[in-house]
């Protein structure tokens, strides 16, 4: 017996699309994205000749997001661009601005009505967008020959105990006994016009010389000699 294919009308396909699309009179709601980072990394954010930054903030905003913004630099301590007509900063904002958690090299965009940080970027020296971290980096020493043992065990011509002085501060940062493998050590710094600056030397306390020396930035990181 040979097969019956109907063929629908043009109303029943009409009735059909709308089952499968929704009803035509569907009210969509936008989302609120004002919390939400369209652009976060760091090759999204450009600064120009005339030193403003440039970030999704350029772009057509998105549903809920604002569109009042600063940005501040933790370097200077200060507002360096106006986004909008953002309000005045109250005590709180500059509360959040100048946390401790934030690393001296960070630009914060920040809606002052809320009080929220929509992003976040490091820059280098020349105010250059960067990978680095935007948090704070808390370092409490650093490993070298100095407090280590070579791989065959042999430790000998090396020192018995270092102390590591940062000369920006010319404090104790760390130290080191090979004998008790402690660390707990008391030095009292004697700082030198002779010393490296803005560096961390190694001193073997029992000569008082600096055995071992290299450059370091304000968060006490390494720097690539010069």
């Amino acid at each position: 017996m040979p097969r019956i294919r109907t063929i629908p009308s043009l109303a029943a396909l009409g009735l059909a699309f709308l089952l499968m699309t929704g009803c035509a009179t569907q009210t969509l709601t936008p989302l609120d994205v004002s919390g939400v980072q369209r652009l976060t990394t760091a090759e999204r954010f450009t600064v120009s000749a005339d030193g403003n930054y440039h970030g999704w903030w350029d772009e057509e905003p998105l549903p809920g997001q604002p569109t009042n913004l600063v940005i501040f630099s933790t370097t200077q301590n200060t507002v360096i661009q106006r986004i909008g007509s953002p309000q005045e900063l109250t005590g709180t904002n500059l509360e959040t601005l100048q946390s401790s958690k934030w690393a001296p090299n960070v630009m914060l965009v920040l809606d002052p009505a809320r009080n929220r940080i929509m992003a976040s970027f490091s820059v280098d020296t020349k105010g250059q967008p960067s990978n680095d971290s935007v948090l704070q980096m808390t370092i409490t020493g650093y490993e070298g020959w100095w407090n280590g043992t070579p791989e065959d065990g042999d430790v000998a011509g090396l020192p018995n105990e270092t102390v590591q002085i940062n000369t920006r501060t010319n404090t104790v940062i760390d130290s080191f006994n090979r004998t008790t493998k402690g660390s707990n050590i008391n030095y009292t710094v004697h700082p030198d016009p002779a010393w490296p600056k803005d560096s961390i030397i190694i001193v073997d306390t029992a000569t008082n010389k600096v055995v071992d020396s290299f450059p370091v930035d304000e968060t006490g990181r390494p720097l690539p000699d010069q």
